[in-house]
């Protein structure tokens, strides 16, 4: 006869076994149902759009358009200076663009060594001024001249200059800055180069001319007078450097420009007041706008060929008797010139 103890004990087993069973049979199917979810089991067409998509739940990223841009500083921006070389007998003259982080400059050499050294900006443009071989003989040749010499061209000769008679040799470096300015270096040679005068007009521009067979040279001052806009009066003047400084060559000045044809340009004057407006009323404007930009290139003209005398009669013919603002005009006009 069996004991009731090893009854009950065979039947736990037997009961514990059908459990383990039944959970290890649980646990395959798991598996199995996740396989299938992963794979798509069961999803149906996979080219079927779902019924709906809920968008507040999809964040689109928006780039910050105020966000500064960084340059990389290996390469700034806006990199206008480029390296050039021009070698003259013993000096060599160098525009020195490093690829490092160290600064540009303008350098002079002579047999390796370093004379000379002016530090550039990277958005700079930099070149030396030229001036024609031959004398200027007439008023066109003086107002075509070259704007700067031309890197790599033979004839060297044409950028060093003697403004005086047994003065030193000397170049002029141009800078162009990145808002349209130009600054002018003038660079005496010798062992040890200097610079003689630095000169720098927002809205003037120089060039250089010989004049004389003695090789002298004069600088030829073009200023720009931008009250009247896109239609930019411009005037000319003939300049002399001695060790003074700047001074007015009358004599040229006179010579060039004291041909003036009064009875032709008063005739074209009056043409040109009938279709100009009368302003006179225009308070907020300068008084600049009283009479059209030809007059007012004519008159400063004139007075920085040193004959004020004869722009004021000028004025007087070419005004229309029933024109106001003459005097606001003439005094306008003649105030813009700078000594």
């Amino acid at each position: 006869m069996k004991s009731p103890r090893n009854s009950l004990r065979k039947n736990v087993e037997k009961t514990a076994g059908k459990t383990s069973r039944f959970f290890r049979f649980l646990f395959i199917l798991g598996q199995i149902l996740a396989i299938c979810a992963l794979t798509g089991c069961g999803a149906g067409d996979q080219n079927t759009a779902p019924d709906s998509v809920d968008n507040s739940q999809i964040e689109i990223p928006v780039p910050d358009v105020a966000a500064p841009v960084i340059a990389d500083k290996a390469e700034p921006p806006h990199n206008s200076l480029k390296p050039w070389t021009i070698e003259s007998g013993s000096y060599l003259f160098k525009c020195v663009v490093p690829q490092s982080e160290a600064k540009s400059a303008f350098v002079i050499e002579t047999r390796g060594k370093k004379l000379f050294s002016v530090p550039l900006k990277h958005t700079d443009e930099t070149t030396l001024l030229a001036s024609s071989p031959k004398p200027i003989e007439d008023r066109l040749a003086l107002e075509s001249l070259p704007e700067e010499f031309p890197v790599g061209s033979k004839n060297a000769e044409n950028f060093h200059f003697h403004f005086y008679k047994n003065g030193p040799d000397t170049i002029v470096l141009e800078t162009k800055h990145d808002d349209g300015s130009l600054a002018y270096d003038f660079i005496e040679l010798g062992k040890k180069p200097k610079v003689r005068l630095a000169f720098d007009n927002k809205d003037t521009q120089l060039k250089i001319a010989c004049f004389s067979p003695d090789n002298t040279h004069k600088i030829i001052s073009t200023e720009h007078f931008r009250q009247w806009g896109a239609r930019a009066v411009t005037a000319i003047r003939i300049l002399n450097l001695s060790k003074g400084g700047l001074s007015l060559d009358a004599a040229l000045m006179k010579r060039f420009y004291g041909d003036f044809d009064m009875q032709q340009e008063v005739k074209e004057a009056k043409a040109l007041f009938k279709d100009y407006p009368d302003e006179y009323n225009n308070k907020e404007d300068p008084a600049t706008i009283l009479a059209p930009p030809e007059v007012a290139a004519d008159i400063i003209q004139l007075c920085c060929a040193k004959e004020k005398k004869l722009a004021r009669r000028y004025l007087e013919l070419v005004w229309p008797e029933q024109r106001r603002g003459k005097e606001r005009f003439w005094k306008a006009v003649t105030g813009l010139m700078s000594d």
